[in-house]
């Protein structure tokens, strides 16, 4: 695994597991790891810390545990705008955990297995999600999920739950201050 540092990125496609540090922008950054036997083969494709109007567009992961994970740091959380993002074959396609982040996802395909959206920091106050116009395609579990944060927003989107046999609602709200879907 390498480490990089990079000021901004554009156009880069990576087919092994690497830890990148961003400061900027990024533009079209893909993660492609190839399936054996169904076990993901990255634990986390992009982990987001502290960043200040960070701007991302085009990423892809395939083959992941969770696509996108959003934690504190001692200097915050992230605040940042996603632009045709998209996961495919992951357990979690946007997680947003401990951290006060302000998160915009307009388009973008999340495909997977469990959970599209999960917004589950319950401590958090001040965590704000926004999704529109993308499609949500998961298996078994609620494509969006939110039992935490200040507030969750998602609007025009295609929320889809494919796996038969499970009883999982595409939608499932048990917490956040405001939610709201449309």
């Amino acid at each position: 695994i390498g480490v990089f540092f990079i000021y901004a990125v554009e156009h880069f496609f990576q087919h092994q597991p690497i830890v990148v540090y961003i400061f900027g922008s990024i533009g079209r950054f893909e993660m492609f790891l190839l399936v054996k036997a169904h076990i993901y083969q990255l634990e986390v494709a992009y982990v987001f810390g502290k960043n200040d109007a960070l701007h991302a567009a085009n990423l892809f992961t395939f083959n992941a545990g969770k696509g996108f994970d959003f934690y504190n740091t001692p200097d915050g959380g992230c605040w940042g705008t996603f632009e045709n993002c998209g996961v495919d074959l992951t357990s979690t396609g946007i997680f947003v955990g401990e951290g006060e982040h302000h998160l915009t996802f307009n388009g973008g395909t999340y495909w997977g297995h469990w959970y599209g959206v999960d917004v589950s920091n319950k401590t958090a106050k001040n965590t704000a999600i926004t999704v529109t116009g993308s499609e949500f395609r998961f298996n078994g579990g609620n494509p969006i999920r939110v039992s935490g944060g200040r507030m969750a927003t998602v609007t025009g989107c295609n929320i889809y739950r494919y796996a038969s046999g499970h009883s999982a609602a595409p939608v499932k709200i048990t917490g956040g201050s405001g939610v709201t879907i449309v």
